[in-house]
């Protein structure tokens, strides 16, 4: 037997479903709800079990975990965090060591030498664009930020600054967020997608970023279906 979670309609795993005790657990939106309720046609909003999930969800955006924000400028609502994650202490000095050392000793000595090698230059690019990819990867995991504006024209920003790549949507198109570890996500054989917040609407947008940690990317999501419930006046 299949049962749908009425809140984010959600399939709900049957390890969540206790018939005895007449409670059923949605592991996708933190939601919990009688088992006799959904047979009478959806649990009724003030005849919700309140759940543990949800008051710590209430928590987290009364007091955001440091280096997160949530706000609004009259026109849209910005949500986001910075990365700052803990990776930069290793990527700092090995990125000085290896993309210093390797790229003074292919070029920096042609430079000292007034001497130019093609052959050398040619066997130096690998390391050139590896060192472009390593600091660019340790200024993100050093400075870097993801933020979602929310809004007619509302895009996912990640970079540096003003720096970076920025994906485009419709937020009043939106249908559906959930967690793809959350029983929602779709699933593949045994394995399941990579950790994401997903948007669906007219079309999928993927919020991952392996640089948060587990306590921002908690905020970004209950941040986003708490704003999503507001302005789509509708029950999530």
């Amino acid at each position: 037997m299949k049962i749908a979670c009425p809140k984010c309609r959600a399939e709900v795993p049957a390890n969540n479903i206790n018939a005895e005790k007449d409670y059923v657990f949605c592991s996708a939106c933190g939601e919990a709800f009688r088992l006799s309720d959904l047979f009478a046609g959806g649990a009724k909003r003030e005849e919700r079990i309140p759940s543990d999930n949800e008051k710590l969800d209430k928590e987290l955006l009364r007091n955001p975990p440091t280096g997160t924000w949530i706000h609004e400028d009259g026109f849209n609502i910005y949500i986001g965090a910075r990365f700052r994650s803990p990776i930069a202490l290793f990527l700092i000095p090995f990125t000085f060591i290896w993309s210093g050392g390797s790229l003074f000793g292919i070029y920096g000595s042609q430079i000292l030498s007034g001497e130019f090698s093609l052959i050398l230059s040619l066997f130096g690019l690998p390391f050139l664009i590896g060192s472009i990819f390593l600091i660019s990867f340790t200024l993100m995991a050093t400075v870097g930020k993801i933020e979602i504006c929310l809004g007619r024209a509302g895009y996912v920003f990640k970079g540096v600054g003003s720096l970076g790549l920025r994906k485009f949507f419709d937020w009043n198109a939106i249908t559906r967020i959930y967690d793809s570890r959350g029983s929602s996500g779709p699933q593949y054989g045994n394995r399941r997608q990579v950790p994401a917040i997903i948007l669906e609407g007219n079309t999928q947008i993927k919020i991952a970023s392996q640089l948060l940690n587990e306590e921002k990317r908690r905020f970004l999501f209950v941040a986003l279906t708490s704003v999503y419930r507001e302005t789509h006046k509708k029950t999530f």
